[in-house]
Order: structure tokens, then C-alpha cells, then sequence
């Protein structure tokens, strides 16, 4: 049996977006702990990220397809990062996060559209 990596990207959408819903219904029944809903933002950003990398098989619109998708997939690991520091109570360092974002968004742009490298663009 042969798995088509769309259809694995696919299922990592649909599991994302149902753990995303589960999570904000989870916070909203228990609403003493912070950090989970943000938490939850990151799994949807997370899903819309891979959508948005499935439809570079459909688009030339290498803005959406490459840069967004992977500015999307990192945010969606900082809104993640800054949703179990607030769960946790500790104090997140977000100048840094916001700074390492800006930073690879940057890079994203320029190994994209400048010197159109994919092993760099992943290896970010």
C-alpha cells in the first residue's frame, strides 16, 4: 500500500483543526488556566501553514505558497511556545520569539525569491 504524502498532509490538516476545536472546547469549560486558546491559534495556524504548502501543486504564487506557509508553520510554533509559558506562569520572551520571527521571515524571503534554495528554506 502506497500513501500519497498529499493525503498524509491532509490528515495532519484535519487532526490539527480537530485538536484546535477540542482545545477551545476544553478552555472554555475550564477557564482558571491561561495560555490554552493561544495554544489552540497555533494549531489552526499550524493547519493553514500545510494548506497553504499543499496548494503549491495548484498556485505560482510563490508569496503564499512558500513564504506564508512557512512564516504560518513557525508562528504557529511560537503562538505554542507562548501558550505553555502562559499555562505554566512562567514569562515568555517575546522580543526574542518576535525577533527570531522577523529573522526567518526575512530569510524565507531571500532564499525564495533571491537564491532559490529549498534545502536552506527547510533546514530554517
Amino acid at each position: 500500500m502506497i500513501i500519497d504524502p498529499g493525503t498524509i498532509v491532509l490528515i495532519l490538516i484535519i487532526s490539527n483543526i480537530i485538536q484546535a476545536i477540542l482545545v477551545f472546547i476544553q478552555s472554555s469549560l475550564n477557564r482558571k488556566y491561561s495560555g490554552i486558546k493561544i495554544f489552540a491559534m497555533g494549531n489552526i495556524l499550524y493547519a493553514i501553514g500545510f494548506l497553504f504548502i499543499i496548494m503549491q501543486e495548484f498556485s505560482t504564487n510563490r508569496l503564499v505558497t512558500i513564504i506564508l506557509a512557512n512564516s504560518l508553520l513557525l508562528l504557529s510554533a511560537i503562538l505554542q511556545y507562548i501558550g505553555i509559558m502562559q499555562f505554566l506562569e512562567i514569562k515568555a520572551k517575546l522580543k526574542t520569539v518576535m525577533s527570531l520571527l522577523a529573522a526567518c521571515i526575512m530569510l524565507f524571503t531571500y532564499f525564495t525569491y533571491f537564491s532559490d534554495s529549498i534545502t536552506m528554506r527547510i533546514l530554517l
